[in-house]
């Protein structure tokens, strides 16, 4: 069976573009979003009272809170938690990946990590491209972040954490990056809009009305 939101190939067979999340600080929710339009077609009251952060790789989903200070895996088709551990750091801000491959970021340590996706301890760790790191996720072979207080975006190498590519970002307060199987995403606490951007440029090719009062995170999972 093949799971995640579906497209059709060009010789006319069904395939997977992964599946969308979101979550909003103020509303304490979950969302699951429709990739091309960004809307909510399911909404769950988050795993604390503070989500900062949502994202996924392979099938599989994560989330963290910025007050309980843990991160968590959730049930995809629920958004509940079926796995909770106290953070890397002090202040969780985000967390995503690749494929195979799961990240974190502190917004107080200003750390990027590299997580074990089966324990969600850390095992890698390097200083954030910025002062105060907002997000972190990717698409199937790319890694991306961006940082709260330089409003930037960057692509990140994902063996070493360093930046190799920077784009002042789509809204004053970017609060999260990640994407599915080819796409990426963003979305900003401050313009209240979620946003799909270009791989590439990290420009904004699309824009929406966030789905609740203040958007914290966004990224999805890879198959």
């Amino acid at each position: 069976m093949i799971s995640g939101n579906m497209g059709w190939g060009i010789i006319g067979y069904c395939v997977s573009v992964g599946r969308l999340y979101a979550c909003d600080f103020y509303g304490k929710r979950n969302y699951e979003l429709n990739p091309d339009t960004l809307v909510a077609i399911n909404t769950v009251t988050s795993q604390g009272t503070e989500p900062s952060g949502i994202g996924g790789m392979s099938d599989r989903l994560y989330a963290c809170d910025y007050s309980s200070d843990k991160n968590y895996e959730l049930n995809p088709d629920t958004l509940v938690a079926i796995n909770t551990v106290t953070s890397q750091g002090s202040v969780p801000r985000g967390i995503g990946g690749m494929l195979n491959r799961l990240y974190a970021c502190d917004n107080n340590l200003d750390k990027n990590y590299e997580l074990n996706p089966d324990t969600l301890i850390k095992i890698l760790s390097a200083t954030s491209q910025g002062t105060t790191p907002g997000g972190i996720g990717g698409t199937v072979s790319r890694l991306y972040a961006c940082n709260t207080g330089t409003s930037k975006n960057y692509e990140l190498n994902p063996d070493t954490l360093v930046a190799i590519n920077t784009v002042t970002s789509q809204g004053d307060g970017p609060g999260d990056i990640g994407g599915v199987i080819s796409r990426l995403y963003a979305c900003d606490y401050v313009t209240l809009k979620n946003y799909e951007l270009n791989p590439d440029t990290l420009v904004a090719i699309n824009t929406v009305t966030s789905q609740g009062t203040e958007p914290s995170g966004i990224g999805g999972t890879k198959i």
